[in-house]
Parts: structure tokens; sequence; C-alpha cells
């Protein structure tokens, strides 16, 4: 294997730690990092640089131990429905103000156009808020979901989408639509069961609830 090869397998696994710490999802930032380790335990091993390896190995280990932690853990999730001028919405809006512009460029600043709000909390923590608008009897547009870095592992989308659509329900609402913003957005739907349809004649991804 020439020296320029394992040069450049360096360079990558370093690129790949970097990436990993510009992640905002927990989850996200150890699995990548995850990558970065092993492939530096595999360039220390190639270098004969065996303690850059095993220092690697050994945070590989601690992000999979993470990792076994964050899929066990048993969280107590709980969904609020609130008015959409409930102060504390605001306040979280305003503190996310640039995340929600990440993944909903076209979000206004406040939840004036909302009918229907709920609040994501996860062990009595404010997780998410979830905003949107009743089009038609018993179909509900979100115009916003969003959910706080630290929590974003799909716990919270699950839990109101999918294990507990009740309190959607307990609205009047039968039916979920949302239009997919950014790339992210749409995988994110996708994995909460939303499928491609129309809602008022607009293509949208909807899910039954």
């Amino acid at each position: 294997m020439s020296s320029a090869f394992i040069e450049w397998f360096g360079y990558g696994a370093s690129v790949v730690v970097g990436v990993s710490l510009l992640m905002t999802s927990v989850v996200r930032l150890r699995w990548i990092n995850l990558a970065g380790s092993l492939l530096f335990t595999a360039y220390g091993l190639l270098i004969s640089a065996y303690p850059v390896a095993l220092l690697n190995f050994s945070i590989a280990l601690i992000n999979i131990w993470h990792l076994a932690r964050i899929h066990r853990r048993r969280d107590r999730l709980v969904v609020v429905p609130t008015e959409p001028d409930n102060p504390v919405i605001a306040e979280f809006l305003r503190q996310h103000r640039e995340g929600i512009r990440g993944f909903f460029p076209g979000f206004p600043a406040d939840a004036d156009a909302a009918d229907v709000a709920l609040l994501s909390l996860r062990d009595a923590q404010l997780a998410g808020v979830i905003l949107g608008r009743k089009t038609t009897p018993g179909t509900l547009v979100v115009t916003l979901d969003y959910v706080a870095p630290e929590y974003r592992d799909f716990k919270v989308g699950r839990h109101v989408f999918i294990e507990h659509p009740a309190v959607l329900r307990g609205l009047g609402v039968n039916q979920v639509a949302a239009e997919a913003a950014t790339p992210a957005h749409r995988d994110y739907l996708e994995r909460m069961g939303f499928k491609t349809g129309k809602v008022s004649g607009r293509a949208m991804l909807v899910r039954s609830v």
C-alpha cells in the first residue's frame, strides 16, 4: 500500500471527524464520529502508530456505548395541545429562529397563521413544537414541526404521528399533511410514514392518524 494512499486515508479520517462536530443532532454526531474514529483506528494500524489506533478504538467504543444508551433509553414523552399564541411557543420560536429557518425557510417569525398548536415534552422538557391549520374538516396542514437539536432522534415525531395519534384525533384531525420544505424535512416526513398525496388540489405529503 503506497504511502500517498495512507496519507490521504488519514486526511479522509480527519475530515469525517471534523464533519461529525458540525452536527446539531447528537445521534448523527455519534454515528459520524464513530465512523471517523474507526477510520483513524485503521490509519493508526497502517502507520504502526499503535497509541493512535488504541485511542481511536477507545473513542469508537465510547460512541457505541452512547448510541446503545440513547436507543435503549425510555423517555417519558407527552404531547400537550395548547393555543398558538402561548408565550412558551413564542419563546421557543425565538430561541430556535435560525434552526427553524434551516428546515422551514418560508416559516414566519410567529405563529399567527396557525390554529392548532402542540407542545412535545420529553422528560418534562420542551422538546418540540408543532403548528398547523385546518384547511378542510379533519385535515391538518402542518406549517411547523420543529424539534430542538438535542432531541432530534425521531422519537418525538414517532410519538406524535405513529404511537399516540389519539391527541390529534381528539382535535378532530384524521389526516395530517405537510409540504417538504427541504430534503431533510422530506426525509423526516417519509420516516414518519407520510406518502405523496393531494390536499385541496395541492401536492403534499400526507398520512392518516
